[in-house]
């Protein structure tokens, strides 16, 4: 069962043999390029050798190796990144994983679990004995209980696995500040929904966030933007509109065509609210609607030009 493929799509992957032998390059989005043939310690700065030497070594004994920190370089470019490898059959399995704690844990979780899965099928071979007509009702029955209570645990582990997916990918989605979705997810499920139907882009950034940094400290700029993605959830709630961070302090809201939403109610709200913790923030949008038939990007872009002669002019009065 592979649990990791369509949460990692971004990672570097790599096949190599058990002495690091790169065998195929299975996805590279690194701007350097590795050589099917050579040994991936070529591409490792040598103070991380060690600790490459160490993981394929673990990979051997245990099955996996979690999180091993090394640097990447090739020609000027060098890269540090955390490691992933794990036992693909004959050969090793080897990508790069994101610096998200949550994430890491979760990983390590159900690669534990798959290990735990082929030993419980590994020890139920070796040990299985098959009936004879010598045998003993008995020990006909000892036998089965057996294996029914090793379907039972593996059925467990399946279940756990299945629960540890479903949180990895609500990881790799999910916006860890805020709570709203996160860049990845927004263009992945904005294609997805504007398949299926035409659908509502609003964009939203502040003005003059880099005030309450400087005013009162990173600390209290992080809990306005939670502040605000909370609020604004619980506007798009009964309106089954769903919240997205793209970077920053910018945000983008996607709903269907049809929801009821007033967006310049909702906002002029929130910024109510905010302006209290800074009388110079403000939050400026644009909106606009994208049809099935439309290029995508061109609509994002509108959506963006809006929110920013909305800036311009809020700025504007705010000057007057």
């Amino acid at each position: 069962m592979n649990v990791l493929s369509k949460n990692l799509e971004n990672a570097l992957a790599l096949l190599l043999d058990s002495k690091g032998t790169i065998l195929k390059v299975r996805r590279n989005p690194m701007s350097i390029t590795f050589e099917k043939g050579a040994n991936i310690a070529r591409y490792i700065e040598e103070q991380s050798m060690m600790r490459l030497i160490d993981a394929l070594e673990t990979v051997r004994h245990k099955g996996y190796s979690m999180g091993t920190d090394v640097i990447f370089t090739a020609q000027d470019d060098s890269l540090h990144a955390r490691l992933l490898m794990m036992r693909d059959g004959e050969a090793i399995a080897c990508m790069t994983l994101g610096e998200d704690e949550a994430m890491l844990s979760t990983i390590n979780e159900m690669l534990k679990i798959n290990l735990e899965q082929q030993n419980f099928i590994r020890s139920h071979f070796e040990n299985r004995n098959e009936p004879s007509k010598g045998q003993s009702v008995e020990e006909i029955s000892r036998l089965n209980s057996e294996l029914i209570n090793t379907h039972r645990k593996l059925a467990q582990k399946n279940a756990e696995l299945e629960r540890l997916n479903a949180k990895l990918d609500h990881l790799s989605r999910t916006d860890d500040l805020t709570g709203a979705y996160n860049r990845r997810a927004f263009f992945k499920d904005l294609h997805k929904i504007n398949a299926q139907s035409d659908v509502r882009l609003i964009m939203t950034d502040f003005n003059n966030f880099k005030l309450v940094n400087d005013t009162f400290g990173h600390e209290t700029g992080d809990e306005t933007l939670k502040t605000f993605a909370t609020m604004l959830k619980d506007c798009l709630d009964e309106h089954g509109g769903r919240l997205y961070r793209i970077g920053g302090d910018e945000f983008a809201t996607v709903l269907e065509t049809s929801a009821d939403f007033d967006a310049s109610q909702c906002l002029n709200t929130i910024q109510e609210k905010l302006s209290r913790v800074h009388r110079k923030l403000s939050v400026a949008y644009g909106e606009t609607t994208i049809r099935k038939e439309d290029d995508i990007g061109e609509r994002i872009n509108e959506a963006d030009k809006k929110m920013y002669q909305n800036k311009y002019q809020q700025k504007t009065r705010n000057a007057e």
